[in-house]
């Protein structure tokens, strides 16, 4: 996009200000009132969005920074009502702006709900973008409330920011068609990757709001989809990084009891093994889990994780450098009390597993 030069002919568009009401017929101009300079010259403040006219190479979209004082002259701005293009190309730049941001970092997610807004056109009240309130001209009446719910779903889930946010909106997607039970299914699974993700790299947080949320999202894309076993993979994984294991390997269960299942068997019956350890009264109740090969796991107390999570970094590295796999040379010194513990042949194991605490966990 171009920057705005002084002088260029621009058509606005913005916040719908009570000064730009009276322009246009009434129908009024986006923007917000303008200022006087001591020198008597208008300016208007937080200009957003002009479509640069051009004659030579068509209509030029221009964005500007929403939290900049941007000030450009009154007698530099115009307005054609007759550009039937002019809503097309708000959209257009609205997305490509949210698109380009990503929602990296809590600014840009301020962004992308600002450019978001502008799509949907659920401006705030408060026309000086101070303390606004989100969306307060969507309902769920209006038919843009599904893709509205939709965006703001994702746009927090893909920030990893405000995911109480996300799930609520995902929540208030209707399920009164396919398509928007379809883009209700896909906010749910966006944000239960987002939640996995944030739990895997931060094992500590399994008591935090993260895997609350987490396997709340599990269990509502579940509840759409009673019968799908991913969705029950994902609420056993949510389970175990939330630390409730007992309840994770009951959803493993269930979903390998499954006809003709969807997913790789082999490595989610591992998966169930692993978790199955790791349950009150097996032998790695306490334990983190580091490494898994077909003959062992190696695994560190939960009290010492975080020096083996520092420690574990640079071993990894080193062992994918050497293309093999080694056992681990910590020890208390340097990083906890590390053990080796036997892989079981599969979840039934009776060496490891007793009849007992099978029969409590079996679908």
């Amino acid at each position: 996009m171009d920057p705005l030069a002084k002088g260029d002919y621009v058509i606005i568009n913005g916040l719908q200000s009570d000064a730009g009401k009276k322009l246009n017929g009434g129908k009024g101009i986006i923007l917000n009132k303008p200022t006087v300079s001591d020198d008597g010259v208008q300016r208007y403040t937080f200009l957003f969005y002009a479509t640069k006219k051009n004659a030579a190479s068509g209509d030029k979209l221009v964005a500007l920074d929403p939290t900049a004082n941007k000030k450009i002259k009154a007698e530099n701005l115009a307005l054609d009502p007759q550009d039937p293009k002019e809503n097309t190309l708000l959209h257009e730049v609205a997305h490509r702006e949210n698109v380009k941001l990503q929602a990296k970092g809590v600014k840009a997610m301020q962004k992308g709900i600002f450019w978001l807004e502008v799509f949907h056109g659920a401006f705030p009240d408060n026309l000086g973008w101070h303390d606004y309130t989100l969306g307060n001209s969507i309902s769920p009446s209006d038919p843009r409330y599904p893709h509205f719910c939709f965006d703001f779903s994702i746009l927090r889930s893909q920030a990893g920011q405000q995911l109480s946010a996300a799930l609520d909106y995902a929540l208030q997607i209707p399920m009164d068609t396919p398509h928007h039970s379809e883009m209700a299914m896909d906010a749910l699974l966006e944000l239960c990757l987002t939640c996995n993700r944030i739990l895997q790299e931060n094992p500590n947080n399994e008591k935090s709001q993260v895997a609350v949320i987490h396997v709340q999202a599990c269990q509502e894309a579940l509840k759409r989809h009673p019968e799908r076993e991913a969705h029950m993979i994902n609420l056993a994984a949510a389970f175990c990084l939330a630390g409730n294991n007992l309840e994770g390997v009951r959803w493993y269960r269930r979903a390998l009891a499954m006809p003709n299942p969807e997913f790789d068997v082999a490595l989610q019956t591992k998966s169930l093994v692993v978790a199955q350890l790791q349950c009150p009264g097996m032998p790695l109740e306490d334990h983190q889990i580091c490494e898994v090969t077909p003959t062992h796991l190696t695994a560190i107390l939960n009290k010492d994780k975080d020096k083996w999570l520092m420690r574990n970094k640079v071993l990894s590295e080193g062992r994918e450098i050497q293309g093999k796999t080694s056992t681990m040379t910590l020890n208390s010194k340097e990083g906890g009390a590390v053990i080796q513990h036997p892989m079981p042949s599969g979840p039934d194991d009776p060496e490891f597993f007793p009849e007992e605490f099978l029969k409590e966990i079996r679908p």
